[in-house]
């Protein structure tokens, strides 16, 4: 079994940086006032879990004032999450969403106790 200990967004929707830990001892209550980000974050956490690249829509899920002032390297949406396993080995994994040549991209970066994981 898995269990999530941090999430990281940046640059999603209502969200420009926003980082969660969670207690494995505690449940985990989201609430708040209207338009503070609650479900952008559910909706963060559906893309990094879907890994499709089509549920990513540039010009709604970059906010306007990132994506038209700035096209370099903050015209992107970055998730993170640290995980656990039941042998206590940790793991980290970035999915950065950008858009290139008209096409939904997505690129992963993964490390497992610390040391990258490459694909096979």
């Amino acid at each position: 079994m898995y269990k999530i200990n941090k999430v990281l967004i940046s640059n999603y929707r209502s969200i420009s940086h926003l980082e969660m830990e969670f207690n494995p001892q505690e449940p985990v209550i989201i609430c708040g006032p209207n338009n503070i980000g609650k479900t952008n974050f559910l909706r963060a956490l559906d893309l990094f879990f879907s890994l499709d690249k089509e549920v990513f829509n540039h010009d709604v899920d970059i906010p306007y004032h990132i994506a038209e002032g700035s096209v370099g390297g903050g015209s992107r949406s970055k998730i993170t999450v640290d995980f656990v396993d039941s042998q206590n080995n940790t793991y980290s994994i970035t999915a950065i969403y950008s858009r290139r040549n008209r096409q939904n991209q997505i690129d992963l970066r993964g490390y497992k106790n610390g040391k990258e994981i490459n694909e096979r």
